[in-house]
């Protein structure tokens, strides 16, 4: 992967230029927080957190390009060389208002997740939702989907969700 915070949000992810500069006020890249967007690199297998403004002193000092950036010292992501781009996964957690206003555009594009997660949300997710789930070929109707999840729980799986009309 090797794409810079920019380059994922906006290039990737599609999520407009002016949403990335004026919404996403907070970047952590693998527990790091990120002031420069476009010299901190994402690499295959990182964790990538997102939110708008967070609360109190903290949120304040973990805010991308912060007054206060120097309170966090040694644990801001620092610039890095891209590598060689190549195709990579990487778990994106969004927070507050982001996942708010970001969540649907990814469910929608479809996310991986493991088969014990899908199970839980299969239990929980709402009416007037569908949910479109890449199922091995074995699990052809709900009830032999849950089996399926239940009996392989670490498996990765694809799914997407659709607003009923």
């Amino acid at each position: 992967m090797n794409l810079s915070v920019r380059q994922v949000l906006e290039e990737a992810f599609a999520i407009p230029h002016d949403y990335v500069e004026d919404r996403i006020q907070t970047v952590f890249v693998d527990g790091m927080p990120v002031d420069n967007i476009d010299t901190a690199v994402v690499h295959n297998g990182a964790r990538m957190g997102l939110a708008a403004a967070l609360p109190g002193a903290a949120g304040i000092a973990m805010r991308r390009n912060s007054p206060y950036a120097a309170l966090r010292g040694d644990i801001t992501r620092k610039a890095e060389v891209a590598a060689q781009t190549e195709d990579g996964s990487i778990t994106l957690l969004l927070f507050n208002l982001i996942m708010h206003e970001q969540g649907e555009r990814f469910l929608n594009r479809g996310v991986e997740s493991v088969a014990w997660r899908i199970a839980k949300l299969l239990k929980e997710h709402p009416e007037g939702e569908k949910l479109v789930i890449a199922a091995p070929a074995e699990a052809t109707d709900m009830d032999t989907l849950e089996d399926w999840l239940q009996k392989n729980p670490e498996a990765t799986v694809r799914l997407r969700v659709e607003q009923s009309e």
